[in-house]
């Protein structure tokens, strides 16, 4: 069998050989291979026939084999597709999904947004409403959203928690609204919040954050 195989790429060989020094077939097969070429080419580009014609064009007036042209144009490709590659690779911590966006996206997002709006309670304590982001008030208000936190329960924040901050979460997808019963009238429910599953996925991305800068710090201060 393989020397079946062998003989028959012996054949296939010398009858290549022989049709590519043949004058007439192997112009023949040099246009198709260009066409090839060609047709490939504009497949995966946004460059016309046209240009693609002048540019094979200009490399074929210079005399040299047609392998090199081919080499070229293959090399060209490679490094191309090896660039796209290296582009579209993502990063398994910062892409990862979270809800409506990456965890990049809402990262920056709540790093860069705030909430400075005052409620009644602050207004009557004489309390201004806090302007630190919202990913440092999700990481403050976290061991309370946890244990699920409605109107009755007391933060002394003057309410800013509730009416403010965890609405706003809610939207982000980090926090979750449920119905709390009220603790002197049972037979009554009050809106209240806590933590969605999403929101401590988020949470648990951030301590590994935070994590990552420690283990940087102490190692940079070791080399000190």
């Amino acid at each position: 069998m393989n020397n079946i195989s062998f003989k028959m790429g012996l054949n296939i060989k010398k009858t290549f050989s022989k049709t590519w020094k043949d004058p007439v077939w192997s112009k023949v097969i040099a246009a198709g291979i260009l066409a090839s070429v060609g047709l490939f080419w504009a497949k995966i580009t946004n460059h016309s026939w046209e240009e693609i014609y002048a540019f094979i064009i200009f490399v074929l007036s210079f005399k040299f084999p047609l392998f090199i042209f081919l080499s070229v144009i293959a090399f060209y490709f490679i490094i191309k597709k090896c660039i796209q590659l290296f582009r579209n690779k993502k990063d398994s911590f910062w892409d990862e999904q979270m809800g409506n966006y990456t965890f990049k996206e809402l990262y920056n997002i709540l790093l860069t947004e705030n909430l400075p709006i005052p409620t009644v309670g602050m207004q009557i304590s004489g309390r201004p409403a806090p302007t630190d982001n919202l990913l440092f008030l999700f990481r403050l208000y976290y061991s309370s959203l946890n244990k699920g936190f409605g109107i009755g329960d007391n933060l002394d924040d003057g309410g800013y928690l509730w009416s403010v901050f965890a609405p706003r979460m809610v939207g982000f997808g980090l926090v979750d609204e449920y119905q709390k019963p009220d603790e002197n009238l049972p037979d009554r429910t009050d809106v209240a919040y806590k933590t969605s599953a999403l929101g401590h996925r988020f949470h648990a991305s951030i301590d590994k954050l935070v994590l990552a800068d420690k283990l940087k710090m102490l190692k940079e201060k070791s080399k000190k």
